[in-house]
């Protein structure tokens, strides 16, 4: 007699029968429930907005950009890259377009915090928990860690966070500066 293999082979129809369950909307379209989702481009883009926008449009419950329907929900922004100051400003434009005063959304603004240390993720980790959040907006990659953003070495540590967040039954979504233009 063969000894039974580790592996088992399965038609391609079962496999879609059995694991292709439809996929629930955070924002239809665009961002899928308790999943991690990187917007990511060059600097001075609109990430930050972006983020802004959708984490209005879910706490809001009003569609992104008047068109991609969301479903209501609590929503937590973490600004770790710009100064207080400078969310303030990008956050005040977005509500003054929607001509509300707020926009019922949470906000930590923790610039040179560092989520790679033990304690100060442990931390984290406790506010999101005790917020009972469904989205959780993370700005930026680069400044969440030392570690360089660039680097799948050193970054893997922050993204097996960033999952577990997402494993908790958030919807995580987080910005990523590509690389810096250079000139001449």
């Amino acid at each position: 007699p063969r000894p039974q293999s580790r592996f088992c082979v399965c038609r391609d129809v079962d496999v879609l029968a059995e694991y292709s369950q439809p996929v629930e909307m955070l924002v239809e379209g665009l961002l899928e429930k308790h999943s991690l989702t990187m917007l990511c481009g060059s600097w001075g883009t609109g990430k930050t907005n972006l983020l802004l926008a959708a984490g209005l449009s879910v706490s809001l419950g009003l569609p992104l950009a008047g068109r991609f329907r969301a479903k209501p929900g609590r929503v937590l922004f973490v600004g770790f890259e710009a100064s207080p100051y400078q969310y303030a400003k990008q956050h005040r434009k977005l509500l003054n377009g929607l001509e509300v005063t707020t926009g019922r959304l949470d906000m930590v603004l923790a610039r040179g915090e560092d989520l790679d240390n033990p304690a100060t993720w442990s931390d984290f980790l406790n506010m999101v928990r005790e917020g009972a959040y469904d989205v959780v907006l993370l700005d930026g990659l680069n400044a969440l860690s030392r570690a360089d953003e660039n680097s799948n070495t050193e970054m893997d540590p922050i993204m097996h966070k960033l999952t577990d967040l997402a494993a908790l039954g958030c919807t995580v979504v987080f910005t990523h500066h590509t690389g810096k233009p250079r000139l001449g």
